[in-house]
């Protein structure tokens, strides 16, 4: 009988109260849980197709598209489809601009779609990501490759391959392209062979022989 009650039917509510006084503690207990649920189901069905629903069905389905449109630019990513990843990550950002992994992986894929090299596409995603993720390390890294070999920004990469260690200290890459930066802008062999012995320390960079560019360092 509670849960046929229509809560906003003010008859129906006053006649409905009068009667826990005459119910037992234990009936008086779920006549107010069901005058709840019944106050809640109404709310619900009365707000199907208002503007509060309408934004809570839209916002439903953004988060599924955003969702469908990761998982195709990360598979066409891992396949090296390099042009198919750009336009789904785009997408995502264009979805939702605070998407600091999009905005990483649209830099990182057009680096990759220019043979591998970073290049100034990838400047507005790097700096995309880090202005909403401050601690994204391997952003600051990227960014300040790109400053430093397609803008010839050497100072501001500097800062910021120092701030890529700083947010993670075993970051090798980040320490040897910021020794060569120091040897071939500054003259600081010492500080680039500092940098290297960390560098090596901390298992090298995969590819590149560390051994060997500390040696020419130091002779």
């Amino acid at each position: 009988v509670f849960f046929s009650v229509n809560p906003f039917d003010w008859e129906n509510l006053r006649v409905a109260f009068a009667w826990p006084d005459r119910l037992p503690y234990i009936d008086q207990i779920f006549f107010a849980i069901s005058i709840s649920m019944a106050c809640l189901d109404f709310v619900v069905q009365e707000c199907q197709g208002a503007p509060l629903w309408a934004a809570i069905k839209k916002r439903q389905g953004k988060k599924a598209k955003m969702a469908a449109l990761w998982e195709e630019g990360t598979a066409r990513r891992d396949e090296k489809k390099w042009s198919e990843a750009i336009a789904a990550f785009q997408n995502c950002v264009a979805l939702d601009a605070n998407h600091s992994e999009a905005w990483y992986e649209l830099g990182w894929a057009f680096g990759e779609h220019d043979g591998g090299l970073f290049c100034e596409a990838s400047f507005e995603p790097y700096t995309r990501c880090i202005a909403l993720d401050p601690k994204h390390a391997a952003a600051h890294s990227n960014l300040a490759t790109v400053l430093s070999n397609v803008r010839k920004d050497y100072a501001g990469a500097e800062k910021l391959y120092r701030k890529a260690i700083e947010l993670d200290p075993k970051r090798t890459s980040a320490r040897w392209c910021l020794s060569t930066i120091l040897e071939d802008q500054k003259n600081d062999i010492p500080g680039a062979v500092k940098l290297m012995e960390e560098c090596i320390r901390l298992g090298g960079c995969t590819g590149l022989d560390g051994e060997q560019r500390l040696a020419t360092l130091r002779a």
